[in-house]
């Protein structure tokens, strides 16, 4: 049922993991940025997805830097260094979310190369949708968790779909992630002699303990 850990990672695989993939919405808003706003995060376990209004801004993910603008969507994986900040001397207006993807404990974006930065323009039907999901959001009843589910599920659709068609969305490369291994193996060798726990090897990476296990069985073949 799952091929990529035998080896490969097929788009069959993708299309499979898709339809098992339940999108969680951690937080939402449409926030206006003063030009020395700023922020750093380590690592956080959710994605951020952005669509500019107004302004500009500057992005560092892992070290690469990135200037979103009007017009563009922004996408953060979860799992990579950030920093952001302000650019210009105007107002950085965006829509923004905070959300999990993942299914059996796998996050969607350790399975697509998918763009930092996608330019659409500005599109009512992604206003809106946005609109949506921030109200739903903001207000308190089952119902408006769905809509607010509902509206986020619309716009990855549309933000899936339309890098697809620009062609740059593939799935990831299917190497393993040298960094990381090579960090995690140098932490057991210099711990062998101290007591490790499942949560104290997950946070040397800053995973989720259920995202690490499935990692780490799937490039060491065992569970940690």
């Amino acid at each position: 049922a799952y091929p990529f850990l035998r080896g490969g990672r097929s788009l069959e695989y993708i299309y499979q993991f898709l339809s098992e993939c339940s999108p969680v919405l951690e937080d939402a808003n449409l926030t206006r940025c003063w030009p020395d706003w700023g922020a750093r995060l380590h690592r956080p376990a959710y994605n951020r997805l952005y669509y500019i209004l107004e302004g500009e801004g500057e992005v560092l993910l892992d070290g690469d830097v990135y200037r979103p603008k009007p017009g563009q969507l922004c996408l953060l994986p979860a799992g990579r260094a950030v920093e952001l900040r302000s650019a210009g001397k105007n107002c950085y207006t965006k829509y923004w979310c905070h959300f999990r993807a993942e299914a059996r404990h796998i996050r969607l974006f350790d399975l697509l190369d998918a763009p930092v930065l996608l330019e659409i323009g500005m599109q009512a039907q992604l206003l809106s949708q946005f609109s949506e999901m921030v109200q739903a959001f903001q207000q308190p009843g089952m119902g408006n968790i769905l809509r607010a589910r509902a509206a986020l599920l619309e716009i990855l659709s549309f933000y899936l779909s339309q890098a697809q068609e620009q062609g740059q969305l593939h799935p990831a490369a299917q190497n393993a992630p040298t960094e990381n291994l090579q960090q995690l193996t140098g932490y057991i060798e210099e711990h062998l002699c101290d007591e490790m726990t499942l949560e104290s090897l997950a946070r040397q990476l800053h995973f989720h303990p259920n995202y690490f296990s499935a990692f780490f069985k799937k490039h060491y073949g065992v569970s940690p």
